[in-house]
């Protein structure tokens, strides 16, 4: 059995008094340890927060493979208009809703298999490339990460043969983070 306390405690940024605490806009937010991979530690979290804050205001944000929930979490704490979060693993989605729960987001934040059918959302991605093709969300308008360097020109490749043009790129200890969407159709 895992101890996760002692895992976070260990390797997550800001941990203190049984917390991970992370500044989300203006908000304070607090995640508990758990078996849903986001604790600060890689730095595809931090590219992803980093990228996520000029996107999500007022809009509605699709959480793929939310882990701990730290990616919506931190949307809905920055003004998301609502977060829909997902996961295949049962462990992750417990974690990710006990911390919803924690910061009193029930309201804004919905946490489980599926998404709804809404409006021009922004999906979140952080996971490697071969776990993105494979839980790619219908939507024209993604944050991810979980791309090493190294791959970054095959990537940008892919999402163009996608149809998507790339906004923006970070990098951060040979990780990097993508901003893109759907090229618009000639009317």
């Amino acid at each position: 059995m895992i101890d996760w306390e002692k895992q976070w405690e260990q390797h997550a940024r800001n941990f203190e008094h049984g917390f991970l605490h992370l500044k989300a806009g203006e908000n304070l937010v607090r995640l508990k340890p758990g078996p849903g991979f986001g604790d600060m530690s890689h730095p595809t979290t931090r590219l992803m927060l980093a990228m996520m804050q000029d996107h999500i205001i007022g809009r509605y944000v699709f959480d793929v493979g939310c882990g701990s929930g730290i990616l919506g979490i931190a949307a809905a704490s920055m003004g998301a208009k609502r977060v829909w979060a997902i996961d295949i693993d049962p462990d992750a989605i417990e974690h990710a809703r006990m911390n919803v729960a924690l910061n009193g987001l029930q309201n804004k934040m919905e946490v489980g298999k599926t998404f709804p059918n809404t409006d021009q959302p922004v999906a979140l991605m952080n996971m490697i490339w071969t776990e993105q093709k494979q839980a790619w969300p219908n939507v024209d308008e993604f944050i991810t990460s979980g791309i090493l360097k190294e791959e970054k020109v095959r990537y940008i490749a892919w999402l163009e043969e996608q149809g998507f043009n790339v906004i923006g790129i970070s990098e951060e200890e040979g990780w990097c983070g993508f901003y893109f969407k759907k090229e618009a159709k000639p009317k």
